[in-house]
């Protein structure tokens, strides 16, 4: 459910701090690109893709406050297989750079959705730990999100990033640990 009285609660000197820096931001690529391009005057078009980045950025800021904790709690597990949908659709369809193929294509716009997975899995995470934190002294409640975490590792690993896959395990390790779990069973599973 959408709530319109989140503008109470928006920091606004945070939102002012941010939107300078992304001016900053955009105005540092304009001067930066102004040699390299002078002849073709796409310094311009650098600095019109860095804002529309940053515009859409302060949407989704504007969307997640608006749909509140419950509502990103709710879209967390669509979130997840939504990304795990589009990382195997890098797979078959994906965008070859520098001999690997991480990305997809929309129109002139490249998007790499391992770096999406990051988020997508933090939040799907965070869920199973919150919904099952009574079961959090056996070790299924380990196991199962071990095994979420390696659906995207694997997709990953296949396009290949090593450098991405192997934020997952970290991220994995502190939210376990965080939720309160023996110590003993990450001990188990990092021998394993």
């Amino acid at each position: 459910m959408i709530n319109f009285r989140a503008f109470k609660y928006i920091h606004y000197s945070l939102l002012i701090v941010t939107v300078l820096l992304v001016l900053i931001g955009v105005v540092s690529i304009y001067s930066a690109a102004y040699q390299i391009t002078l002849e073709t005057n796409a310094q311009v078009h650098y600095a019109m893709k860095q804002l529309a980045w940053a515009c859409i950025g302060i949407f989704i800021f504007f969307v997640i406050i608006f749909y509140g904790y419950d509502g990103i709690y709710k879209l967390s597990y669509p979130l997840f297989l939504g990304n795990i949908l589009l990382l195997v659709l890098v797979l078959v369809l994906g965008s070859v750079r520098h001999g690997s193929q991480r990305w997809l294509q929309f129109g002139g716009v490249l998007i790499q959705p391992s770096e999406f997975a990051k988020l997508t899995f933090v939040l799907a995470l965070a869920r199973y730990v919150s919904k099952n934190l009574m079961q959090n002294r056996s070790f299924m409640f380990v196991l199962k999100p071990l095994l979420l975490t390696f659906i995207p590792v694997i997709l990953i690993l296949q396009q290949p990033d090593l450098g991405t896959s192997l934020v997952f395990f970290p991220v994995f390790l502190s939210v376990i640990f965080v939720a309160g779990v023996n110590i003993r069973y990450l001990i188990k599973m990092s021998l394993v």
